[in-house]
């Protein structure tokens, strides 16, 4: 029987294959991009070229207006003052320079014919400056009314050829969308097939791989209340222990330092090093349990987020904003959030340094590389957390380029065939510096970026460069510092 299902697999990836085939070589010989839409190619490019034309006729309007009351004013004569039409940084210090000379020359105390010959000399030369600097923006001006007009020219000499489009070109496009249809329904098949053999796998091999056999049997009788909360719990409780710890070790210092009171000067110094070293030690573990607690508080709330957003949350891209960001502890963290509630697959495409491994209930099983160089079928190659009902799947260790593994159509065929078995694909992509961005927008829209700071630089810098590279929307999360990776894990955990 699985020898039946693997034979129809291979002929669907030939089917699709053959058909997409189709699909680009119609798109190559028509000049005509994908039917997603009822638009043609000639239809699009006349709205584009309508829009420059558009655009550029306004920007020549712009500059003639603005050239015309300066030159207008050259011509007749006038003194030409600053204002908005002859904004620029030569204009406004040569007309202060003006106002300084003419108030000085129109002061009582300048009553030596010397003095006002030498102002009134220097006033007609900054009006001569002035004159040139005016004359300037006017030639500016007009030469860029001139250049958008020339523009515009030649916009309208393409719309107009565009506006005589091949008779044909509705009947090419017409049997473009025909492949394109045809190329979907096949890609629809094989993805089912796909769905179907990693649920039999799972069965035949007697694991709860199957989505929805776990879910199914997840849906008991509650043996946890759901209030009190458990994590503000656990973090009272870690906060009361660190109060009576840090309580025990200052009376015990104290009390030891009663008998040394006639003890040498150094002795004390000591004693109140070490007591510093203790308090300082107390205030870390504090701190550390602080930034953890609240860590987890941010990604609970963008778990409960995700699950209100509908089908545009379901695929997430955790990405960092810089290495080593805590990237992979935050995808595990929401990843067991949303398990509370929901399916959820985790899958580590973190190439360069992939670390889910360390959470595998199998850290040996086959990964994305396997799948992609078809040593591993989609069924093998999922595994557990071993803290929680995730299902993961790793990147594995076969020898595939991480470039070949992300443009591969079998991690796209993958991907989609996981959103349609699970409610939450999430997928750990590592640093944005070593990720390819665009074709992570297309596996999973969503993404969460992690970063040092909320406003630090490489933080903004790499929320920008994700939503140019097609992410519907980014929700941004302070990473856990070196060092904190194990309390949060205890305290994801705890709160589960």
């Amino acid at each position: 029987m699985t020898d039946a299902r693997l034979a129809e697999i291979e002929r669907l990836r030939r089917s699709v294959a053959e058909a997409e085939a189709r699909v680009e070589r119609r798109r190559a010989n028509t000049d005509l991009t994908d039917g997603n839409s009822n638009t043609t190619l000639v239809n699009r490019q006349l709205g584009n070229v309508q829009a420059q034309l558009a655009a550029v006729r306004a920007q020549k309007a712009n500059a003639e207006a603005r050239a015309k009351p300066i030159r207008d004013a050259l011509k007749a004569g006038t003194p030409i003052e600053f204002s908005d039409l002859v904004d620029s940084e030569p204009m406004r210090r040569l007309s202060a320079q003006r106002r300084v000379l003419r108030t000085q020359l129109a002061e009582p105390a300048t009553a030596q014919e010397a003095q006002a010959k030498e102002l009134r000399a220097q006033v007609a030369d900054l009006d001569d400056q002035v004159h040139e600097e005016a004359d300037r923006l006017a030639r500016s001006l007009e030469g860029e009314a001139r250049f958008a007009g020339a523009k515009a020219n030649a916009l309208a000499a393409v719309l107009e050829r565009l506006q005589r489009p091949p008779a044909q070109a509705d009947e090419q496009d017409a049997q473009l969308r025909a492949l394109e249809r045809e190329a979907k329904a096949q890609r629809d098949l094989l993805e089912s097939a796909l769905a179907s053999h990693a649920g039999a796998n799972a069965h035949d091999a007697g694991e709860a791989a199957n989505p929805e056999m776990r879910f199914i049997a997840s849906a008991t009788v509650a043996t946890a209340p759901s209030w009190p909360r458990k994590l503000p719990t656990v973090l009272g409780a870690a906060l009361a222990t660190l109060m009576l710890s840090s309580g025990f070790v200052l009376r015990r210092e104290l009390l030891r330092a009663l008998p040394e009171r006639g003890a040498a000067a150094p002795a004390s110094a000591a004693v109140a090093s070490r007591r510093s070293r203790d308090l300082a030690a107390a205030r870390a573990i504090e701190n550390a349990r602080s930034q953890a607690g609240l860590r987890l508080e941010a990604i609970e709330g963008l778990a409960h987020e995700l699950g209100t957003v509908g089908e545009g949350g379901r695929r997430i891209t955790v990405i960092g904003a810089v290495r080593s960001a805590g990237t992979t502890m935050t995808a595990i963290a929401l990843a067991r959030s949303l398990a509370r509630q929901a399916r959820v697959v985790l899958v580590d495409l973190a190439l360069g340094a992939p670390e889910l491994s360390i959470i595998a209930g199998d850290p040996t099983a086959p990964g994305v590389a396997e799948l992609v160089r078809g040593a591993a079928s989609f069924g093998e190659i999922i595994t557990r957390d071993r803290h929680s009902c995730v299902h993961l799947i790793m990147a594995g260790r076969a020898a595939v380029e991480a470039a070949a593994i992300m443009g591969a159509q079998r991690l796209a065929i993958a991907i989609e065939a996981l959103g349609r078995s699970y409610d939450y694909v999430i997928v750990d992509a590592g640093s944005a510096a070593d990720a390819t961005l665009d074709q992570l927008a297309m596996l999973a829209p969503r993404a969460v970026l992690v970063g040092p700071e909320l406003d630090h630089p490489q933080t903004a810098e790499a929320r920008m460069q994700l939503l140019q590279a097609g992410f519907a929307e980014v929700s941004v999360l302070i990473g856990i510092p070196r060092g904190l990776e194990t309390e949060a894990a205890a305290m994801t955990q705890a709160a589960a």
